[in-house]
């Protein structure tokens, strides 16, 4: 799902956190990402965040306020409120996540979280279709859940947008989000056929072979800031 931060298995559910370990204590953490264990359900909260540092160990505290999430307000949602606190301590691989809800108790407590520090890229092994149909479903799920349209052209209806690789995975990249962007289904093919290609800035830069059509629809486009901060190291290690 994730390349690099923590994941949290509450009582039902697995949330993800992205932070970066080479500097984590400077991540300003926005959105989280909640998979429901039972129904595979992905949501994404935006949260406040807050840190207490010390030295190599800090306290992280997420709010989570229905006033922040419209898209889950109402009563069934309020055991969704609270505040988690999660504990790091840099020289270990996990730590101590804490729940405190607002309006129920149902979920409080401490469970652990483990740390997830892997490269973009891999050495490719062989894997079933199935499995790997699996992974690149959930990755797209979770970029619907989290970005909402396609990144260069904003385009919004899910059934013409795809999950696509910056690192592809012939080249060995990995099924997480910081090394994929929703397209629109013609640009995912044009840009793994390299009639475009995205420079480490997030600036599209197409081909002039291309189409004129495409070329007046590519033309001074950027990724948004948050995906490109997301997907620059992914851009960076481009072949």
């Amino acid at each position: 799902m994730i390349s690099h931060g923590i994941s949290i298995p509450w009582m039902f559910s697995t949330e993800w956190i992205r932070l970066d370990f080479q500097n984590p204590f400077d991540t300003h953490v926005k959105q989280t990402l909640d998979v429901d264990r039972s129904t595979g359900e992905l949501r994404v909260f935006n949260v406040d965040s807050h840190w207490d540092i010390e030295g190599t160990r800090a306290e992280l505290t997420l709010s989570y306020f229905e006033a922040n999430n419209p898209s889950f307000a109402g009563k069934e949602y309020l055991e969704f409120w609270g505040e988690s606190l999660i504990e790091i301590d840099l020289k270990k691989p996990c730590g101590r996540a804490t729940w405190k809800g607002e309006h129920s108790k149902r979920w409080d407590g401490a469970v652990e979280w483990t740390r997830i520090d892997q490269a973009l890229r891999e050495v490719k092994k062989r894997e079933t279709v199935s499995r790997i149909k699996r992974e690149q479903q959930r990755l797209r799920n979770a970029l619907l859940a989290l970005d909402k349209k396609c990144a260069i052209t904003g385009e919004e209806l899910p059934e013409v947008i795809d999950a696509a690789h910056i690192i592809s995975a012939a080249d060995g990249g990995k099924e997480v989000l910081e090394n994929a962007i929703l397209l629109r289904a013609d640009l995912h093919r044009l840009l793994d056929s390299k009639q475009f290609h995205i420079t480490a800035k997030g600036t599209v830069v197409p081909n002039p072979s291309l189409p004129s059509g495409y070329l007046k629809l590519l033309a001074n486009k950027q990724l948004p800031p948050e995906v490109h901060l997301r997907v620059r190291n992914a851009l960076l290690q481009v072949p």
